[in-house]
């Protein structure tokens, strides 16, 4: 049997029922209705989900196309994010724009919530890992997220030789349209 499309994305974003339904606002027994496909999400909640988490509808409801809607690099929030200068700083803006609190954004990048504490306070650099997490939950670019988008902004000597490889290879990544 097909897992259906709510539960897709529940397992996109390692969540089990009762942490997905808590991000999403319902209680689990609805949520889990739902899932099941014992009921249909009302509109509202399905506008949730695309607000949230950037879902496109039309894959929700028709299975064709991506899971995700493309994010505009020229959105509010990226240009907001942009305007930060370090890593850190992009992430707790973002945190705090979206209302998610420390063990959320853990979840989110499968890590602690010692190494958001970490990540908050520019103690390190992401991994590629924790990146492309962050992409698939909010819609926004890598780059965005490394860099604010502007190569120049990224402070090359405070990374490690390592991190800054990594840099480089998400730049190469970028030209050559792999991200």
């Amino acid at each position: 049997m097909e897992k259906s499309r709510l539960r897709q994305i529940r397992d996109k974003f390692a969540q089990t029922a009762s942490e997905f339904a808590q991000m999403t606002g319902l209680e689990i027994r609805t949520y889990s209705g739902y899932e099941r496909g014992e009921r249909k999400p009302p509109v509202e909640y399905l506008a949730t989900l695309a607000q949230k988490f950037n879902i496109n509808l039309h894959w929700y409801i028709t299975g064709n196309g991506s899971m995700f809607l493309p994010a505009p690099e020229n959105t509010k929030l990226a240009e907001e994010l942009a305007k930060r200068t370090t890593f850190g700083k992009r992430l707790n803006f973002y945190q705090s724009e979206k209302n998610l609190s420390d063990s959320e954004i853990a979840k989110i990048l499968n890590v602690s919530e010692n190494r958001v504490e970490i990540l908050g306070l520019d103690e390190a650099e992401p991994t590629l890992t924790e990146l492309k997490a962050l992409k698939t939950y909010s819609g926004i670019a890598i780059d965005v997220w490394v860099d604010g988008g502007q190569q120049n902004q990224c402070n090359i000597q405070n990374l490690t030789s390592e991190e800054q490889k990594m840099l480089e290879f998400l730049k190469k990544a970028k030209r050559e349209n792999l991200i």
